[in-house]
């Protein structure tokens, strides 16, 4: 656990998603059209991984950028935005 969350990965992404304004409206909006939290959980680890500069890339960084958002716990950022639009 880290402040509450699964993980420090988690803590992490939940934290900048929620921090930038565009992103946040983002997130509420991929999570009130799921229909469920799962499907909510994929379509935000898509979002982000979309964004990734590293995508494309084949190096140290991108693959430890990979290892990272593997320790994500989607599921749980996707309840933190179910729980907002309750």
């Amino acid at each position: 656990m880290y402040t509450g969350w699964p993980t420090y990965e988690t803590w992490l992404v939940a934290l900048w998603l929620g921090n930038d304004p565009t992103s946040d409206a983002d997130c509420h909006h991929l999570l009130g059209a799921a229909r469920t939290t799962e499907d909510g959980a994929d379509a935000l680890q898509a979002y982000v991984e979309e964004r990734s500069p590293l995508s494309e890339q084949a190096s140290l960084y991108s693959d430890l950028l990979g290892a990272a958002l593997r320790m994500v716990d989607w599921r749980r950022i996707a309840e933190h935005y179910r729980d907002d639009l309750r």
